[in-house]
């Protein structure tokens, strides 16, 4: 009689133990699958940095005009007016994610007595089709802003329906003055819308749209010739068109950049 009791009792205490080790008795795993709640990807989005880009900027020398553009293929060039005659800023982005770049060789061409480049490390955060922070980072100079902040510029495609009155700008040329350039696929310049030392050479201009962007290409071909203090070189870079409500009498604004391989270059800023 003890016997069956015993074996009773142990029953009840296999169907207990059985019980427990399936939880609540309802069937259900209570546990969580990593593999069907799996931890969120943060999301991430190709920097976007293309167009034309004004800003100002702040140094020891002051606050002035900043503009740039860079092209679809991450091209960058900048005109920083601590003065008539700009600094020239140069070089290629590397786009990144979620707003962020970088330009490994950030080259500066200053207006100064004997210009030499300066090649800098700049980063770039916050950069989309409204704007842009670039930093730069290494080989700074006194001249040389902490960061520029720049919105994008409203650039339009209307580049040769009229002449331009404005001043061609280099360090090692100096300033020149023109009432009359007019521009198409192909220019030759003169001392009257050129540089007056440059007298016995003729420099072209060649202008062509760039695709996917409100810019264009530029490419300055000077011709051999001692009378020039550039010679026998080729400079290209980019112009863009915007409109402009700080000139009495005009309404649209062009500026122009192009450089060497150096980085040492040559500008123009005409309005109409």
């Amino acid at each position: 009689m003890n016997f069956f009791r015993v074996l009773s009792q142990l029953g009840l205490l296999c169907s207990l133990l059985m019980l427990g080790a399936c939880g609540s008795g309802d069937g259900a795993d209570n546990t969580t699958d990593p593999t069907t709640n799996p931890t969120p990807t943060p999301t991430t989005t190709t920097t976007v940095l293309s167009g034309a880009y004004q800003g100002t900027a702040t140094t020891t020398y002051g606050t002035q005009d900043f503009v740039s553009a860079i092209t679809p293929d991450g091209s960058f060039y900048a005109l920083y007016f601590l003065s008539t005659i700009p600094d020239i800023y140069s070089g290629t982005v590397t786009r990144g994610v979620n707003g962020n770049a970088t330009i490994p060789t950030l080259r500066m061409y200053p207006n100064i007595t004997s210009p030499t480049v300066v090649n800098q490390t700049a980063s770039v955060a916050g950069a989309s089709s409204a704007g842009y922070v670039l930093t730069p980072l290494t080989g700074s100079s006194d001249r040389t802003p902490s960061s520029f902040t720049a919105t994008a510029l409203a650039s339009t495609s209307d580049l040769n329906s009229g002449a331009w009155t404005g001043t061609w700008s280099d360090s090692a040329l100096g300033t020149m003055s023109t009432s009359a350039l007019t521009l198409g696929s192909s220019v030759t310049l003169n001392i009257s819308n050129f540089f007056t030392l440059c007298t016995t050479i003729a420099p072209t201009l060649s202008i062509e749209s760039i695709a996917s962007a409100p810019l264009f290409g530029a490419t300055l071909t000077i011709p051999s010739n001692t009378a020039c203090a550039r010679t026998n070189t080729t400079l290209t870079g980019v112009a863009f068109v915007y409109p402009l409500t700080t000139v009495p009498g005009k309404t649209q604004r062009l500026d122009m950049v192009m450089v060497d391989s150096t980085g040492s270059g040559i500008t123009f800023r005409g309005e109409r």
